[in-house]
């Protein structure tokens, strides 16, 4: 799992994969000089939540891989992103959820 990071503080643990299509389109969007919302739907807390933040060039974003291999790109993929990001609601990424201790049930 890597980390997204937002403006310095705000830091997301997603799969590489999803990163690294999740870089490629903000990259695109950046390069364009273009703004747009971008929400992730997620579980912290045994509760799901849902956070949106306002992307543009002027913020600060960082990607951190747990791989050194480059995830290889669905085109498709990047494409149908870069098209959602283009829309009122803006880019919006599900996250699975977080992974729970194996429960021990009493006989």
């Amino acid at each position: 799992m890597g980390t997204f990071t937002y403006n310095s503080a705000l830091h997301i643990t997603i799969n590489d994969t999803d990163l690294a299509h999740l870089e490629a389109v903000i990259g695109v969007k950046f390069r364009a000089q273009e703004s747009f919302y971008f929400d992730w739907t997620g579980t912290a807390n045994d509760a799901t939540n849902r956070t949106t933040v306002w992307l543009n060039p002027h913020i600060s974003v960082s990607y951190r891989y747990l791989s050194t291999a480059r995830p290889v790109l669905n085109p498709d993929r990047v494409t149908k992103m870069l098209l959602e990001a283009d829309t009122p609601a803006g880019l919006h990424l599900v996250l699975p959820p977080a992974p729970q201790p194996d429960l021990i049930t009493a006989a």
